[in-house]
């Protein structure tokens, strides 16, 4: 691709990137475009799926143990339930699709999909450069589509939306992982793969570095620059998200789910759930 074509591409994908959120009432999805995304500030995992695609900038994008360095071109689908992060030094542009429905007549056609691109891909799939500025394309138009709400909008965003998925299906190129190999970034994948493995159990920052040959000091220090969680965050995260798995598909006893998850008690466990989902668990599992 010449110089100028690239730079005529990069132009027009800048273009239409649109500051917007919105909810459709009728497919219950919500798109989000944003010319200048920060930081996420928050701890982040849901219970619906998610796509999102950088349309200029670089992220470094936190997901489940692994650390990914994105730029333009990156499509990622998240799963539900997985911990995520997004972190930048400065501003990029980026869109997102989030699908918080269930059992949905429209949302039953975009699943399947979902499922193949995260079992093929994995949740991060880096788009060619050719097909970058039509991915774009199809998320402004269903942008446009949701804000005019024209005569059977419904019907064309979710044809929008189907014929971005594929595109993203065929368009892939060879992904772009991982982490600098610096000793912190490193170290600090087997810590979040031996806390993911071990979260059930009374866990402390001081076993843990003891076990992995460092300070509490240093360990708490470049956990949390290199994540943005606290170590006894990040692991309330792992015991919360395991204990809202089983509120929903269980009859457990909320004491014996408390213990299961990996805390030292009922209060402790309700307190905790409460700051992290904003109710308590008992009200969470009858939503």
């Amino acid at each position: 691709m010449s110089d100028n074509l690239f730079l005529r591409n990069f132009t027009e994908e800048n273009s239409l990137v649109l500051d917007v959120k919105i909810t459709d009432e009728i497919t219950g999805f919500t798109i989000v475009g944003k010319k200048t995304a920060n930081t996420n500030p928050y701890r982040h995992f849901h219970n619906h799926w998610e796509i999102l695609y950088i349309v200029s900038g670089k992220r470094n994008f936190f997901y489940a143990d692994k650390t990914y360095d994105i730029d333009s071109g990156a499509f990622l689908c998240v799963e539900p339930g997985v911990l995520h992060r997004a972190i930048n030094e400065k501003s990029c542009q980026l869109y997102n699709i989030y699908f918080n429905c269930k059992d949905d007549k429209y949302f039953s056609l975009v699943l399947p999909i979902l499922q193949k691109l995260n079992k093929k891909f994995g949740v991060l799939i880096q788009i060619a450069q050719k097909d970058r500025n039509e991915i774009v394309k199809n998320f402004f138009e269903i942008a446009k589509e949701f804000i005019e709400k024209k005569e059977n909008y419904e019907n064309v965003a979710l044809a929008k939306l189907l014929q971005l998925l594929t595109l993203v299906s065929r368009s892939n190129e060879e992904k772009k992982i991982l982490l600098e190999k610096s000793f912190a970034q490193k170290k600090c994948e087997e810590i979040m793969t031996y806390l993911s493995n071990n979260f059930f159990e009374q866990v402390t920052l001081n076993e843990v570095a003891e076990n992995f040959g460092i300070t509490p000091s240093y360990l708490s220090r470049f956990f949390k620059k290199t994540t943005q969680f606290s170590f006894i965050e990040y692991l309330n995260i792992l015991r919360i998200n395991h204990a809202c798995k089983i509120l929903k598909n269980t009859d457990k006893k909320i004491i014996d789910i408390a213990f299961e998850s990996g805390f030292g008690s009922v209060t402790q466990f309700g307190r905790i759930f409460k700051s992290f989902t904003g109710t308590s668990p008992n009200i969470y599992r009858r939503k």
